[in-house]
């Protein structure tokens, strides 16, 4: 799925790290397509596929992807379905955030940035405001946050989407703007912090795909993030 310079820009931020690969944690609501999106994300022959067996022993609900050598995606169990569902996702990604590891004297958190996918189809950024207040915040500086909008080609219902050319047709093209304008400004206003202006994109019709790797690229981290506690350790693999 990587463009050639796509593929030079993650060489280039993570030759600068003591490690690799970078660990993306992507979060979202039940139903927001995490899934859909990582498949896209998989290269070819490789889609569908997944260690399920964690590198995070107490954390079971968490699945990994190698996209790249120097990325690796996981995947935690979806919320949303219910008060209680909300509650332990919300604990496993607290904990997951909290994961350290030992590298050279050092110790490293395990996540490294995190993507926030929302429904476009949906109206409701209840679950995302709650995510970012009770466990992204508190756990990850802001600026390793990456918020996208997925579904695009429901955002009107499937109105004004051209479904041979699999991209939106002009009102739908203004709709997604202004919804990417609101969503941000009422995530900032929620979460007491400015975040980016969010990529709209459909991981089912692979619309803005590239759109939404270069948002992660450019905030990819220049730097491991060091913690002084000691908190729950892990392994970290492929490490150099």
């Amino acid at each position: 799925m990587f463009t050639s310079t796509q593929i030079q820009q993650l060489l280039s931020a993570t030759n600068a790290l003591d490690t690799y690969p970078i660990d993306l944690l992507i979060v979202g609501a039940t139903g927001s397509g995490k899934t859909t999106t990582i498949e896209v994300l998989m290269p070819k022959g490789k889609r569908k596929q997944s260690n399920k067996r964690s590198l995070l022993p107490d954390i079971q609900t968490v699945e990994h992807y190698q996209v790249h050598p120097r990325l690796r995606i996981w995947d935690p169990m979806g919320s949303g379905d219910s008060p209680k569902r909300d509650e332990l996702h919300e604990q496993d990604i607290n904990r997951l955030l909290r994961q350290s590891y030992p590298y050279q004297h050092k110790h490293y958190a395990f996540i490294d940035m995190v993507l926030l996918i929302i429904d476009g189809s949906s109206r409701d950024i209840g679950t995302a405001i709650k995510l970012i207040n009770n466990a992204l915040l508190p756990n990850m500086p802001i600026e390793r946050i990456v918020i996208a909008i997925n579904q695009a080609d429901r955002a009107m219902k499937g109105l004004h989407w051209n479904s041979l050319t699999k991209t939106p047709y002009t009102p739908l093209k203004h709709y997604l703007a202004l919804q990417s304008q609101s969503i941000q400004q009422r995530l900032t206003l929620s979460c007491k912090h400015h975040l980016r202006l969010p990529v709209c994109y459909s991981a089912r019709h692979r619309y803005q795909l590239s759109e939404l790797l270069t948002s992660l690229l450019q905030s990819l981290p220049r730097e491991k993030r060091e913690v002084v506690e000691y908190p729950h350790h892990s392994i970290k693999t492929n490490a150099t």
